[in-house]
């Protein structure tokens, strides 16, 4: 009698476990479900975030409404100057406003606060101002001084290109290419007064020189050389070590300083293992998040180890 009843009760064992189950994968669709509803309303909030993001930037920067002009059509510069004296009427954060012909300032507004800068050289003008060789979309620069007056300012760069090549006549390059390709690392070992007699230097390249490597194509960006055979050139004895071409942390030392400081503590240690005793860098901010009060190691702007090979006294270096 007890088999029976047992027997009895097995198509409602299977029933219930029937539903147990369909109820756990019914609430695992709709978790699934849940979940992928989820992802794609942040996916939408950050397509949304970006795009305004790109047309508020386009709406502050204020030099795009000036991109059109054409020196072929507009030589006289009547359509820029028209342009330029409404945006400075409109815009109170806007201070002047420059018209570069190739590489030569040729138009400034207001012109009675800045135009003495007329004639200058791009070259003349500051690293924000080199920017205008290699950007391809606008950028915001800054603080900056015109060189005119005192004013910081923050610059506002929209590049005059065609077919995606500047159009200006001047090629720029960093002052190591310029050792390296017109001077001759050769040369220079030559005009060594002060060898550095084998000190252990460790070249910093972080991002500035070689990223974005198509735009830069300044070295090799994972196996550069330029300040390796610089400090080599001048009698130091260039040691290499795994984090050289690493970020530093860069800005992040003004919003996350915690951060760039682990950052740059990875390179500096893996300076002290290879018994490293200065390091050398092209990058001021670089030497500023690199220099640690913890440390051995000197941290040496590159131009300051070139004077010192020299011989060049402080006042004569700058």
């Amino acid at each position: 009698m007890f088999f029976k009843d047992k027997k009895k009760w097995i198509p409602f064992g299977i029933l219930i476990v029937f539903v147990i189950g369909t109820a756990v994968l019914v609430r695992s669709e709709i978790q699934s479900a849940s979940v992928q509803k989820r992802q794609n309303e942040a996916q939408t909030a950050l397509t949304f975030f970006y795009k305004n993001l790109s047309v508020n930037f386009e709406k502050l920067n204020y030099a795009k409404q000036l991109s059109y002009t054409d020196p072929y059509l507009d030589k006289d510069l009547t359509l820029f100057e028209q342009a330029a004296l409404r945006l400075l009427a409109e815009y109170s954060a806007i201070e002047a406003i420059a018209y570069f012909e190739g590489d030569t300032l040729t138009a400034v507004y207001p012109k009675e606060e800045y135009g003495e800068a007329v004639g200058k050289e791009l070259r003349e003008f500051s690293y924000s101002y080199t920017l205008a060789k290699v950007i391809k979309d606008g950028v915001i620069e800054g603080p900056e001084q015109l060189g005119v007056n005192q004013k910081e300012v923050f610059l506002f760069l929209y590049p005059m290109i065609e077919e995606n090549e500047y159009k200006g006549e001047t090629e720029v390059v960093h002052y190591l290419e310029m050792l390296k390709n017109d001077v001759t690392f050769d040369i220079l070992k030559e005009k060594v007064e002060n060898s550095l007699n084998g000190r252990r230097i460790g070249a910093y390249y972080g991002c500035l020189l070689l990223r974005p490597q198509k735009e830069m194509a300044f070295d090799n960006p994972e196996k550069p050389t330029i300040i390796e055979d610089f400090i080599e050139a001048l009698g130091g004895k260039a040691i290499k070590y795994p984090y050289r071409t690493e970020c530093c942390g860069g800005y992040l030392a003004v919003n996350n300083k915690k951060l760039a400081e682990n950052m740059s503590d990875k390179i500096i240690k893996s300076a002290e293992l290879n018994e490293i005793e200065e390091i050398i860098t092209a990058c001021p901010l670089c030497k500023y998040n690199l220099e640690k009060k913890d440390s051995k190691i000197k941290v040496t702007y590159f131009t300051e180890l070139l004077a010192e090979a020299l011989n060049l006294k402080t006042e004569e270096a700058y």
